[in-house]
């Protein structure tokens, strides 16, 4: 896998915890809720070293206990979208990502603010995501720092809900 591919990856995978834990704690007073249909304000969002998709959106729908997120990224290339899609738990205790384990996930609630972290169980990778939705519902920012093998790298993410 390309490093671009895992970069996409990462953060669809940050983006579904944010948006599952948000979505999850919905009855809770003061705690923001994600479900719906998201785009990417690509005009004031700040992709660092990410490859610029032309547009990606983000569908996010309980079921149960959970959230199940699907993040499609969009590219003037042939060859069609990204589409990746995950279940998310926000417990506040480590979990395991992919099929090997190598990535270890947590995330929980600072007020109104939704922290995540993952991290390599090697310490080569690590990455902090913080995620707030405006007053009104409608915009969702995400700010994430990354660190791996290749350096460091910080994106600002805004997202418009759809509906």
């Amino acid at each position: 896998m390309n490093r671009n591919r895992i970069m996409l990856a990462m953060l669809v995978l940050a983006v579904c915890i944010g948006v599952w834990a948000a979505g999850r704690d919905r009855g809770n007073s003061g705690k923001p809720d994600f479900a719906g249909r998201w785009e990417l304000d690509m005009s004031r969002s700040s992709l660092g070293k990410m490859k610029r998709p032309t547009r990606m959106t983000l569908e996010a729908m309980h079921h149960g206990d959970t959230l199940h997120a699907i993040q499609t990224s969009y590219y003037d290339q042939a060859g069609g979208p990204d589409t990746v899609e995950g279940d998310w738990f926000l417990d506040g205790k480590e979990h395991p990502l992919g099929s090997d384990g190598q990535m270890i996930s947590m995330s929980k609630w600072d007020g109104n603010t939704l922290v995540a972290e993952r991290k390599s169980k090697d310490g080569s990778d690590d990455e902090t995501i913080r995620l707030t939705v405006s007053s009104d519902g409608k915009t969702a920012t995400e700010f994430m720092a990354l660190r791996d093998p290749n350096g460091s790298d910080k994106r600002k993410l805004v997202w418009r809900k759809r509906g």
